[in-house]
């Protein structure tokens, strides 16, 4: 029973690493150095967590999970 409980938190994890590449450029960054792209790396899943949480307060729980938009 632990090692699903931990394999459902890896899924949530992985879940959240493919948001990130997919919608907010991770995946084919532009930056050069391992600053800058910890910088957009932490402003991404900063925002990424501002959207659910906005959600949350305004009471839309079922649309936390939809909580980024692709960027183009």
């Amino acid at each position: 029973m632990e090692w699903q409980a931990l394999y459902h938190k890896r899924v949530a994890a992985e879940r959240c690493n493919t948001r990130l590449k997919e919608m907010r450029r991770l995946a084919k960054h532009q930056f050069r150095g391992f600053e800058r792209i910890n910088v957009h790396a932490t402003l991404a899943v900063l925002s990424m967590m501002a959207v659910a949480l906005a959600k949350v307060k305004q009471g839309q729980l079922e649309e936390v999970r939809i909580c980024s938009r692709k960027v183009a």
